[in-house]
């Protein structure tokens, strides 16, 4: 669910590359200092600058360096705040987005079962498949984002999902919350974590 690289500092690293290097407007840097700034594994950041320069907004400016972590950039084409998402192959894609549709559609339907959810998410471009939209709906529940106005029930032979609302004053912001790979819930509008699972003794 939530962007492959790590957070650091309350933005994704990806996020923070491309503030460092919005932050060099009209001048050159390489990837050794953006690592430097951002404290990130120079990995991380030889990775999604390359993507960047496949993208067109960054290009070389001394193209005969030889070690790609001293070669000299330049932004060229900037995008606003948000980081570009592209692939490895610089090409835009759509992680992400379903989530976004879905934290969008949660603020404006009111109540809704994470059937309806998927439905009222999904555009032409981006399908919200049902497993995704229940997935995330028990996310944000579990979270304390939504509260559960009618809880799943048999009704003869057949079962009625479960309903669920945003509760008031918890749309913080445009950017969605989301998964962590610690099992807990990252929110980018407040800029940390807001919510953990409890391990079990067991666990451990």
């Amino acid at each position: 669910m939530a962007d492959n690289l790590p957070r650091t500092g309350g933005h994704s690293a990806r996020q923070r590359i491309w503030n460092a290097v919005r932050g060099r407007q009209e001048r050159d840097w390489t990837i050794l200092g953006i690592s430097l700034e951002t404290e990130l594994d120079i990995r991380l950041v030889k990775q999604y600058v390359r993507a960047l320069r496949l993208g067109g907004f960054v290009e070389r400016t001394n193209p005969t360096e030889n070690r790609s972590i001293e070669a000299r950039l330049r932004l060229v084409r900037d995008n606003g705040q948000e980081a570009p998402r592209l692939d490895d192959h610089g090409q835009p894609t759509q992680l992400g987005l379903g989530i976004e549709q879905m934290w969008r559609t949660m603020r404006l339907c009111g109540e809704f079962n994470y059937v309806e959810l998927a439905a009222q998410a999904s555009t032409e471009a981006m399908q919200i498949g049902e497993s995704h939209a229940q997935f995330y709906t028990r996310l944000l529940h579990r979270a304390g984002y939504l509260v559960e106005t009618q809880p799943r029930r048999k009704a003869g032979r057949c079962f009625v999902l479960a309903r669920y609302r945003l509760l008031p004053g918890k749309y913080t912001g445009p950017r969605p919350p989301m998964k962590q790979q610690s099992k807990g819930v990252y929110d980018p509008n407040l800029n940390r974590v807001v919510w953990e699972e409890v391990q079990r003794a067991d666990e451990y």
